[in-house]
């Protein structure tokens, strides 16, 4: 698209997902996922495949020659042989590069897999907003992990997740997000049965007043912390 209408540019952008549903695996050959951890080390080889690919058309290797009907030099266009532990490509990419070369990469890592995986590939960060201190340790956090790569803090944005309350007054936007917060509560046996597509566990196996100290209203509650209470709890 870039290449058909240049007068209208448009940026290109790759979300890494790393997934959390059997299910989504059954449709590429898999019979379930690869244990959490692994998957960031899966994605992290295949976005360092990706890249390479990407990167073996060098800038100005298109020539658009009319005179000698030279397209490319094949010079600057050179095989990767890349080989990892899931993937394997000789290259080069079999298409030439868009004008913006490669594509805006974004990524929502929270556990140290992700966040070690935004850091090393990651243009763009979504995460959540703890509270300006959390949302200063996570910065703190990735910029460290973005430094020990080798790479640029200033190079990477973050992105919080905001939801502000408004209303007239500090008083009455304390009652909405009370009526808000009431209103997940009083859902949540309603919530609970489609839980298992989206953490892979089934919840009907648990008394769940014993397992949790209060109701689970938090939209951040991953399915490793639900998994490590639910070991902890027994």
């Amino acid at each position: 698209m870039q290449h058909h209408r240049p007068h209208r540019p448009r940026t290109f952008r790759l979300n890494v997902v790393t997934s959390g549903e059997d299910r989504a695996a059954q449709n590429f050959g898999l019979d379930k996922l690869y244990e959490h951890d692994e998957r960031y080390v899966r994605a992290s080889e295949y976005l360092e495949l990706v890249s390479k690919l990407w990167e073996s058309w060098e800038p100005d290797a298109i020539e658009r020659d009319y005179m000698t009907g030279t397209y490319a030099n094949y010079k600057k266009v050179h095989t990767i042989d890349f080989e990892g532990k899931y993937y394997r490509s000789r290259g080069p990419l079999n298409t030439a590069p868009s004008p913006q070369y490669r594509p805006t990469i974004a990524q929502a890592g929270a556990s140290p897999p992700g966040r070690e995986l935004a850091a090393q590939h990651a243009d763009t960060i979504v995460a959540p907003a703890n509270g300006v201190e959390a949302m200063k340790a996570y910065r703190d956090d990735i910029h460290a992990r973005m430094k020990a790569t080798g790479r640029d803090p200033a190079h990477c944005k973050l992105l919080y997740l905001v939801t502000p309350i408004v209303a007239d007054t500090h008083e009455e936007a304390l009652a909405k997000r009370e009526r808000v917060v009431s209103t997940i509560r009083s859902t949540s046996n309603t919530c609970l049965p489609r839980s298992p597509s989206i953490t892979e566990i089934d919840f009907a196996q648990f008394d769940l007043a014993l397992v949790f100290n209060e109701p689970v209203v938090s939209a951040w509650l991953t399915t490793v912390k639900i998994n490590k209470i639910l070991r902890c709890r027994g």
